[in-house]
This record gives structure tokens, C-alpha cells and sequence, in this order.
């Protein structure tokens, strides 16, 4: 068993501790809760484990919904340590298979309506994107990310639950950043920013309805690379 609390090394890249302890790791067992929810590391720990290939005990500790990719499947719910409770998760962990777990499919449609605000919000994400130095101008690229605030912000406010409109909302939260901060981001000095969190925060939405969605991954990776953990973004 592997305990970050007593097996983390002082001196190494915590991402890439944690990362190469999941990989030489048989089963990960999820000690669900509404800390654990609100917690960026127990995200990411959770996807690296699914995207490596690695069997999830959920085990839910209170009333906190598991991630609903996860919710369709057996899970364990107990608010305390028991005998029963040990010997239930040594024989799952004993049993469990050498892949990833088997999640329900994604079961969604967008209507006419939502296709158009996407189409549109990408297209002009597109538009920002190419006015980045240096074959364009940051100041113009500014004012267009002002000028989509008002869209986007409407389409989160209309549509919360659709996955796409909030994955659209991370990307546009890291154009904000690039924007704010392209020069100390081109001297590899990306700051730390309330912006990287909620973009974060954003990609996660989508992630925890679909962990394979690749633009979700993309975004994921852009924010971990914007905190320096290059091993974590690369892998994402």
C-alpha cells in the first residue's frame, strides 16, 4: 500500500511521485467524501488511474455524489471503519481486474440552439487564438476575449449542465490567462492565478462526465503546464 502522507519523498516533483505510484500500483482505492470532491489532487489522481489502465474501489465515506462517470458502478458506502469493512475491500482489491473499469456510456444530445452558441464561442476562440504574438496583436486579442465574456458567461448561465459550454468556459478562462500573462509565460515564468483554478476546475466538469473527452484532456494538460508540471501535462 502506498500512503502519500508516509511514502512522499522530500525533495521530488509531487505530480510525478504521485503519477509513478499509481502506475506501479495494481488498484486505487477512492476514499470518497465531500473533501475528497473539492480536492484538485483526488481529481487528478482518479483520471491518471483510469487513464492508466488501473481498477477504482469507490469507497463513499458521506453523502457526497461520486463523479457521474462512476456513479453506475458498485460502489461501497460507509461512514466508518468496520471488520466487514476491511474484509470486503481486501477481497476487491485481491479480485479485481488488471484494467480500468468499465463505465457506463455517455448518454447526451444538444439541441439546435446549443450547437449554434458552441459553433460560435469556438469559432471566435479560434479568432483570439490567431491574434497571439507573433503574427498578431495582443491588444486585439484582448479586446475580442472582452468582447466573448458577455457570450460565454450567458451560455454558462442558460445551458449549466451541458459538458461542452463548461469545457468551451475553461478554454476561454485560459485565454484570459495566455492574454494576462503572455510575456512572463514566454520567459517560462507562468505565475499562479485564481484564472488556472477555475479553468481547472472547468475541464474537470467535462472529465467527470467523460474521462476520454480529448479536448477536455488538451485543456487539462494546457493548465497543469501553466503550473510547471510538465510530467502531469505531457501525460494528460
Amino acid at each position: 500500500v502506498w500512503l502519500d502522507a508516509s511514502e512522499i519523498r522530500l525533495g521530488v516533483l509531487l505530480g510525478k511521485e504521485l503519477q509513478d505510484s499509481i502506475r506501479a500500483s495494481h488498484v486505487l482505492l477512492l476514499l470518497w467524501s465531500r473533501d475528497a470532491a473539492s480536492s484538485r489532487w483526488v481529481t487528478c489522481e482518479w483520471l491518471t488511474a483510469f487513464h492508466l489502465n488501473r481498477y477504482i474501489v469507490p469507497c463513499v465515506l458521506d453523502d457526497t455524489p461520486l463523479p457521474q462517470c462512476l456513479q453506475e458502478i458498485v460502489f461501497l458506502r460507509t461512514p466508518r471503519v468496520t471488520v466487514s469493512v476491511i474484509e470486503n475491500l481486501v477481497r476487491t482489491v485481491r479480485e479485481a481486474p488488471s484494467s480500468s473499469n468499465a463505465l457506463a456510456p455517455v448518454m447526451r444530445s444538444e439541441s439546435p440552439e446549443v450547437r449554434k452558441v458552441i459553433a460560435r464561442i469556438g469559432l471566435d476562440q479560434r479568432a483570439i487564438l490567431g491574434q497571439l504574438p507573433p503574427g498578431g496583436k495582443l491588444t486585439k486579442a484582448a479586446k475580442m476575449q472582452a468582447h466573448l465574456d458577455p457570450v460565454v458567461d450567458k451560455a454558462l448561465q442558460k445551458w449549466p449542465l451541458e459538458p461542452m459550454i463548461a469545457n468551451l468556459a475553461g478554454y476561454h478562462l485560459k485565454n484570459a490567462y495566455m492574454i494576462k500573462y503572455w510575456d512572463a509565460i514566454q520567459a517560462g515564468q507562468a505565475p499562479g492565478d485564481r484564472l488556472l483554478d477555475q479553468a481547472e476546475k472547468r475541464f474537470f466538469k467535462t472529465l467527470e462526465l467523460d474521462p476520454t473527452d480529448y479536448s477536455s484532456l488538451n485543456g487539462l494538460g494546457n493548465i497543469l503546464m501553466f503550473r510547471h508540471d510538465l510530467d502531469a501535462a505531457e501525460f494528460f
